[in-house]
């Protein structure tokens, strides 16, 4: 598998924004959440992004509450943009 960059994030973005979003209030009805098991490298590899995405994972893949609160809040979601590891797969 090869690695996600920023280009991912940001196409997966504006996918979204044009699917469910609504241009008459600047798409202020779409709220990006960015959670992983880590979260230093998305606020370091989308850090242009980080207007629009807001970063509340816990992040810390060998704490048991953490897991369950990050996949508490990712369950909330009506949709998600998954990436490809163990964590992606098993929030999907």
């Amino acid at each position: 598998m090869e690695n996600l960059y920023e280009e991912y994030f940001e196409d997966a973005i504006a996918y979204f924004k044009e699917e469910y979003g609504d241009p008459e209030v600047d798409n202020k009805n779409i709220v990006f959440v960015y959670v992983s098991d880590d979260m230093k490298w998305g606020r370091r590899k989308l850090k242009k992004l980080e207007e629009q995405i807001f970063f509340v994972g816990c992040g810390d893949g060998d704490k048991t509450d953490c897991i369950g609160k990050d996949f508490g809040v990712l369950s909330s979601c009506n949709h998600t943009i998954t990436t490809h590891g163990t964590f992606g797969h098993w929030v999907s």
